[in-house]
C-alpha cells in the first residue's frame, strides 16, 4: 500500500489510495499547530513534522510534540517560504528536509 503524507495550512493529510486522513490540532493535540512546514520520514520510520509552533514526531502511530518545553531554542522550528535554516532542520526551496549531522 503507498502512503501519501501531505502538509497543509489546515493540518496533515494523509493518502493511503482510497482516501484521506487529515490530522489536525482538534482531532491530535500534539500538533500545536496546523501550519504544516515541512516533513521527513527518518531512517527509523519516524515521520519529523514541522509546525509553525514546533516539531512533531509521528513514530508506529504516536505523536510526540516538542517546543521550549522540551528543549528547542524557540518553536520556529522547520523553513520559511524562501529555505532558511532553522536549528536542527535543513529546508530547501521545495520544503524538504534532512537532519544536521
Amino acid at each position: 500500500m503507498v502512503i501519501i503524507w501531505i502538509g497543509t495550512q489546515e493540518g496533515l493529510a494523509k493518502f493511503n489510495g482510497t482516501g484521506f486522513v487529515v490530522f489536525d490540532k482538534e482531532n491530535t493535540p500534539q500538533l500545536k499547530s496546523n501550519d504544516i512546514r515541512a516533513l521527513l520520514e527518518d531512517r527509523n520510520g519516524a515521520l519529523w513534522i514541522s509546525t509553525s509552533y514546533g516539531l512533531v514526531r509521528m513514530q508506529g502511530g504516536k505523536f510526540t510534540s516538542f517546543t521550549t518545553n522540551e528543549g528547542l531554542p524557540d518553536n520556529s522550528a522547520g523553513s520559511d517560504r524562501r529555505g532558511a535554516k532553522r536549528h536542527d532542520l535543513d529546508c530547501d526551496f521545495v520544503r524538504t528536509c534532512s537532519l544536521r549531522q
